[in-house]
């Protein structure tokens, strides 16, 4: 799979996988009370691309990890991870998928008035 195959069009998977890294690097952070680096975010993008049988060429883990920065740096990315967490059926769906595609898409919005 290369990237323009993985993000090229809307599709579950990859918004499940910037959810996964970024509920990942949420705990992550949390758990040892510092942000995570550019080097530690990335690491964590292979991993879970790795998970999934995807190989992280430099491509794919470079959009990735600009999905799960915008992601996982948002209020919105944070609050969804612990409903998420607190959800019975925790199958990651089409409906989830919208909503963390939402909250990228709204985080690199405030992100680009800003500049």
């Amino acid at each position: 799979m290369n990237a323009q195959e993985l993000f090229g069009s809307y599709n579950v998977l990859q918004y499940a996988l910037c959810f996964q890294a970024g509920n990942h690097l949420i705990n992550w952070e949390s758990a040892n009370k510092r942000v995570a680096t550019e080097d530690e975010i990335k690491l964590v993008c292979k991993s879970v691309l790795s998970q999934k049988n995807i190989n992280p060429t430099d491509d794919i883990v470079r959009i990735l990890h600009l999905a799960v920065t915008g992601f996982y740096s948002s209020d919105k990315g944070v609050e969804f991870c612990k409903n998420y967490a607190q959800r019975p059926n925790q199958q990651f769906g089409n409906d989830d998928a919208l909503a963390v595609k939402k909250i990228c898409e709204d985080f690199m919005s405030e992100f680009m008035s800003k500049q």
